[in-house]
């Protein structure tokens, strides 16, 4: 028999019918093509940002101008919630609720913090060449409300599941919303705006709220295999009532605070201070003052400051800004004051996390 172009096609159809595929296999060529795109446009986004320093909100809504990403996701609607950002979001909360390969929730978690980076773009404001830090408005807030009601409502929810996601999600700002969204459905005036919310949680030892069992370790699916990629149940009823646990709430409040000093660079900070004192005419104002707002909104002033440490290099620093971080750092240091009153060694080895993210900080406060 002529072994000819035909049949060889027909006897290796299986390798170039990407239908013909088994299931893990198709999505492994999924997720790798994925992988190629997501760097591509990662790469893009890192160099646009760099040729447009300034005029950033302006340059990202023009068309023809704007990276690749805002290309791709928006049509003349620049950082809204649209219909292809709505099914990312479920695409990322389905594939934690189901337990797909890390890797692979891992290239999702990129790409939405990609879209993230770039809502955050869009409402950039700049202040003589430098730009108001944290700029987190209407956009960010709502981008991270829809992802929450997201995960909310989804037929997986569980805490189990809500803490899995904030855990994959590489956006600090993301990931200390979602913590604040989840806190509230225990205590709806619970806010996670500054330090002094953190240590007010510890100071009123708010975990012992929570049973103190152990949480199942269970997921939307066990995976059973490494390469295993379960079939969503688009039927599947969440329970009515969800419990969190002590280890969990800790656990909580620990992934918020990590999140909260990423965001605003606030381990820098502390060994900017710890290292060098301010120069010049800077604000003298002590930690311990409370004149910063209780609820943590931060009050741009257009009052400069003088102040040479690099975590404030090139933003619009004002008095009340640098008084904030200063109360941030001293509720810092009074959370190591609290957990070094902590006496079980149950409650110790609990806050185990807690001391070894202060030992990050500086190795001196991590000391239990």
């Amino acid at each position: 028999m002529m072994y000819n172009y035909n049949t060889w096609m027909l006897t290796n159809r299986m390798c170039y019918d990407f239908d013909r595929l088994a299931r893990p296999e198709r999505f492994q060529r999924l997720f790798a093509v994925l992988r190629v795109l997501v760097k591509l446009l990662e790469m893009d986004l890192a160099m646009w940002m760099l040729r447009n320093p300034t005029r950033t909100q302006q340059n990202l809504c023009n068309p023809t101008r704007n990276p690749l990403v805002a290309q791709l996701v928006w049509n003349g609607d620049y950082g809204s919630v649209n219909l292809f950002v709505k099914k990312l979001f479920q695409m990322f909360i389905n594939m934690n609720a189901l337990q797909y390969p890390q890797e692979d929730i891992a290239v999702v978690s990129r790409l939405l913090n990609l879209l993230t980076v770039a809502v955050n773009l869009s409402e950039f404001q700049h202040s003589d060449g430098q730009i108001e830090y944290p700029c987190a408005k209407d956009n960010s807030q709502h981008y991270a409300r829809q992802l929450w009601k997201t995960l909310e409502t989804s037929g997986y929810f569980s805490i189990t599941l809500a803490l899995q996601t904030i855990r994959n999600l590489r956006s600090p700002f993301l990931r200390l919303r979602l913590s604040e969204h989840l806190l509230q459905k225990l205590n709806r005036g619970a806010r996670l705006s500054n330090v002094r919310c953190f240590f007010k949680q510890l100071h009123e030892r708010c975990w012992l709220e929570c049973s103190d069992q152990e949480p199942a370790e269970a997921g939307g699916a066990q995976q059973t295999e490494p390469n295993h990629y379960p079939v969503l149940n688009a039927h599947r009823t969440r329970p009515k009532a969800t419990e969190m646990y002590q280890k969990q709430y800790v656990e909580l409040l620990l992934t918020g605070l990590r999140a909260y000093c990423d965001m605003h660079q606030l381990p820098a900070y502390f060994r900017e201070i710890m290292t060098r004192p301010v120069q010049g005419g800077g604000s003298r104002a002590s930690p311990s003052d409370e004149s910063a707002p209780a609820d943590g909104a931060r009050i741009v002033v257009p009052k400069a400051v003088d102040d040479e440490r690099m975590i404030f290099r090139g933003i619009a620093i004002s008095a009340d800004l640098v008084l904030e971080y200063r109360d941030d750092v001293k509720y810092l240091l009074l959370i190591e004051q609290q957990l070094k009153t902590l006496q079980s060694a149950e409650e110790r080895a609990l806050f185990g996390d807690w001391f070894a993210f202060l030992s990050e900080v500086d190795p001196t406060m991590g000391a239990a």
